[in-house]
């Protein structure tokens, strides 16, 4: 490992020690506000939901929490035992008079079946919000993701192939290490219902991660309108939030999923209304949004 990777790790791992050292103080102090998260951004993964968060996190009436991706309600520990304890994730947020709103960013709420439910009891008026995008491109973005993290996953196109074969064959485990998931986070619509079972379909908004890339101050001010609060001053492009890859997505690949996700897409665009061919003919993208 080179000495710049080996540096960076240490200080991502001393910031979140400390991070969460200052939590379990807040917890031991009772310091922690009893005020319940007004919205969260559900989804979905590589989807566009850190930039998101960070346009969001310097309006003067949006209190963001301590960090991105809390993890609380798809962890099925917390929810064991009976009513679940809550401090450890009202620790994340520390609002001030001025915060209108509590929110965050949790992009795999919207993947794990048992979260919706959750997020219902927590707070039944909740406002969801998910940002979709190309499944396609979404699948080679968080394979490139794990390769990034050093996990080794199998070429992509052995990955996909695998996946879907044990899906197909009901042999894939739906949760832990050795679940694959670049195709199956893909299919929004069984997410969306999933959702919308528990949550009227007003309490969410779902948009599209071109949207927020071509777009960001049209579809901000969506979004501030939505929560209800005022748009922001001032919208900055966030092309910081992009990484590049090796290399593109071969075309047999392409092919591959184009064929796995057409009757998705089709499902989608009647369930929202939307046009989404350009999800089938796009050769995809030069950079993966976080």
């Amino acid at each position: 490992m080179r000495f710049t990777e080996w540096a960076w790790r240490g200080f991502v791992y001393r910031t979140r020690w400390l991070r969460q050292a200052y939590r379990q103080g807040k917890r031991l102090t009772g310091a922690i506000t009893d005020r319940r998260v007004d919205f969260m951004i559900v989804g979905t993964q590589k989807g566009g939901t850190t930039a998101l968060d960070e346009y969001l996190r310097p309006h003067p009436e949006i209190c963001m929490a301590q960090e991105k991706e809390p993890h609380f309600f798809n962890q099925d520990r917390h929810f064991r035992n009976g009513a679940p304890d809550y401090a450890p994730y009202q620790a994340f947020f520390s609002p001030k008079p001025r915060h209108k709103l509590i929110g965050e960013a949790t992009p795999s709420y919207m993947y794990f079946p048992d979260v919706p439910a959750r997020l219902k009891e927590y707070n039944p008026d909740l406002k969801l919000i998910a940002l979709l995008r190309d499944p396609i491109a979404r699948a080679y973005s968080q394979w490139n993701m794990d390769r990034q993290a050093r996990k080794r996953p199998p070429p992509f196109g052995e990955a996909i192939r695998a996946e879907q074969r044990a899906r197909e064959n009901g042999t894939m485990p739906p949760r832990g290490p050795e679940a694959i998931t670049y195709i199956h986070r893909g299919f929004y619509s069984e997410q969306l219902e999933r959702l919308w079972q528990h949550f009227p379909r007003e309490q969410t908004l779902i948009l599209r991660n071109e949207e927020l890339r071509d777009r960001p101050r049209e579809t901000l001010d969506r979004v501030c309108s939505f929560l209800g609060v005022p748009p922001l001053a001032e919208v900055k492009h966030r092309e910081a939030l992009a990484s590049s890859y090796k290399s593109p997505m071969n075309e047999a690949d392409r092919a591959f999923l184009r064929e796995v996700f057409e009757p998705e897409v089709r499902r989608l665009e009647a369930l929202l209304g939307w046009d989404l061919g350009g999800w089938l003919t796009s050769d995809g993208s030069a950079t993966a949004p976080k």
